[in-house]
């Protein structure tokens, strides 16, 4: 059972950080992740720029790949562990991350095996007969690595060692990058040389992690009570994560279905940059989680929300000027060949920053034990963006998904925003 707070007593000193110390820990997370970003832009404008749009598309399909099959041990059961760890002692974190742990060993097994028997019809639906099915198959492969890259990220976030958890997201695209280099000196770049750079880089970070994690996380617990505790509050997360993932990353798998490889890797290029904006969001997620979920009564988590809040728009006030900076930047990071990305980004662009700001939230309801209402949420928002992409796509191109990735995020963030709102006037008037 997760201790809780009792009602009607005051929250200890150290749960009310303040801004700047809250900042700070941004900044550091933010730090990690910022450098991993350039580390991997980098490492995908060098191999856009070599392998030119229509290689690249491929590429693309097989990250997306990638990264839904990830989220089936990822981010879900991550999340999950870090909730369940924040209100248990250091044994209770051993039993809570050793499950995790095994759940991952058996997902790395499932992923490897899976991605041996669908490889191939996934190449032909969403690229063509004709290519290779090892970037496809090398996504499952990496997909595993990315499984205990996160685990080992969510071992240290749950301890809220910031500046561990940085380096840590900095390996993952620092070791990518190494391999790419190494790759491209020995042999030459193709879709497939660039998904075995995707995959070292996700294992190797993993090492990293693993080293940098606390003793009780490296070693996996094969407990079924544990499990059914961990699966009965994750399954929801598990769900909800991979749903997030399908409508977020839903504009690439229909273009690719829909148009031809080159349009996908230009509009992968605006693609990148929204993940960019992501992954700020994601910052100030990986800093009050742990802080989300040490509550469940409505008054510190009001306190928390608006905490949040006031970080994000730090965070994103200065970023509305760079609007005006999208083309040249699409230019010069990407070359002429890429300009026209700069006009999908610009029609998604304030989507992406509104969800920098109302994203984060979303943790409350991680606290409040009601997991299932945000899996509500991003079934909702799956079936939106397949009626919208489908529509958009078929009759306005990339543009038409640009479109429809803006008016989803607008959404998203609205609903959720509201959501938010009414649990915590509801939590106030039950415990009054």
């Amino acid at each position: 059972m997760i201790r809780t707070q009792p009602a009607n007593q005051p929250d200890p000193p150290n749960v009310r950080p303040t801004l700047v110390s809250t900042m700070s820990k941004i900044i550091v997370v933010f730090g990690g992740n910022a450098g991993s970003m350039m580390l991997g832009l980098g490492a995908n404008i060098w191999a856009m720029r070599v392998l030119g749009p229509e290689s690249y598309g491929v590429v693309a399909v097989s990250l997306v790949v990638l990264f839904t099959v990830w989220q089936f041990t990822g981010k879900g059961l991550d999340q999950t562990a870090v909730r369940l760890a924040a209100a248990d002692d250091c044994g209770g974190r051993a039993e809570i991350f050793g499950t995790s742990l095994a759940l991952k060993l058996l997902g790395a097994l499932a992923f490897v095996l899976l991605g041996a028997f669908t490889a191939s019809p996934l190449t032909r639906f969403f690229l063509s007969p004709d290519t290779p099915i090892a970037p496809v198959f090398l996504a499952f492969v990496a997909a595993a690595g990315a499984s205990f890259w996160g685990y080992a990220s969510a071992a240290i976030q749950a301890e809220s060692r910031f500046s561990r958890y940085a380096p840590v997201q900095v390996a993952n695209n620092a070791v990518r990058l190494l391999a790419l280099i190494v790759i491209f000196l020995a042999f030459r770049f193709s879709p497939t040389s660039v998904m075995i750079a995707t995959a070292i880089g996700f294992f190797g970070a993993a090492g990293v992690g693993m080293m940098l994690a606390p003793s009780y996380a490296r070693k996996p617990v094969w407990s079924c009570a544990a499990m059914t505790r961990t699966l009965g509050y994750g399954r929801w997360l598990v769900v909800s994560s991979v749903l997030y993932l399908l409508y977020t990353r839903l504009d690439i798998l229909m273009l690719s279905r829909l148009v031809d490889e080159a349009t996908v890797g230009l509009y992968q290029a605006a693609a990148l940059a929204v993940q960019t904006g992501d992954l700020l969001g994601a910052s100030i997620m990986t800093v009050f989680l742990p802080r989300f979920s040490e509550h469940e009564r409505s008054a510190p988590l009001g306190e928390q929300v608006r905490a949040s809040l006031k970080c994000s728009l730090l965070v994103v006030i200065p970023l509305v000027p760079c609007y005006w900076l999208i083309e040249p930047s699409i230019r010069l990071a990407f070359g002429s060949e890429f300009v026209t990305a700069a006009g999908f980004l610009k029609i998604m662009y304030f989507g992406v920053l509104f969800t920098m700001v109302t994203h984060p939230l979303h943790i409350l309801f991680f606290a409040r034990n009601k997991p299932h209402v945000l899996t509500g949420l991003d079934a909702f928002l799956l079936v939106f963006n397949l009626v919208g992409h489908y529509f958009a796509i078929t009759h306005y191109g990339p543009a038409g998904a640009a479109v429809v990735v803006l008016a989803s995020r607008l959404l998203a963030g609205s609903l959720l925003s509201i959501g938010v709102y009414a649990e915590l006037r509801r939590g106030e008037a039950s415990e009054a």
